[in-house]
């Protein structure tokens, strides 16, 4: 199939908030301009608005997961990943004139550098236990950082504060 035929790709604002109908822009191969290799979603403030909502609501579900459930979770998303690189190195050196080898590079990042994370995860959940020489006991946790900090929602139109 020749790249003048290929279906051009949509991407819509998506979030665990649903899907969001968002004026659409189209992506230009820089190489050859009147051809539209894709659309792209702009999603509005009201858009933006719910997705933070949406991830707000969710911060304590997922703060309450351990590391290793998160981990699981980071693997899932980068087997998901791995699925279409070739499609989505195609599209991406359309979308941006790279090479292909290049292109096939930063799209086969994003999957490795999920299970890079996904093995570390285990660890936030270890304890060191550790004794002085006066017998004192303290116990360290690596832990994990609240996910709300900084998603609070806002009123439409408001500028947040720096």
């Amino acid at each position: 199939m020749s790249s003048s035929t290929l279906p051009a790709p949509t991407a819509a604002v998506l979030s665990a908030a649903g899907r969001f109908d968002s004026e659409l822009a189209p992506v230009h191969n820089p190489a050859r301009p009147n051809e539209v290799v894709g659309w792209y979603a702009q999603a509005s403030a009201a858009d933006v608005d719910a997705v933070v909502a949406t991830a707000a609501a969710a911060a304590p579900v997922w703060g309450r997961l351990g590391g290793a459930e998160r981990g699981r979770m980071l693997a899932v998303a980068a087997d998901a990943l791995d699925a279409g690189i070739a499609e989505r190195a195609e599209l991406l050196t359309r979308e941006q004139g790279k090479v292909l080898w290049e292109s096939q590079l930063d799209v086969g990042g994003a999957p490795r550098l999920l299970r890079y994370y996904a093995d570390l995860a285990g660890a936030v959940d270890a304890e060191e236990v550790v004794r002085d020489g006066r017998g004192t006991t303290v116990v360290r946790r690596v832990g994990i950082p609240s996910p709300s900090k900084g998603l609070e929602p806002r009123a439409p139109g408001s500028v947040p504060s720096s």
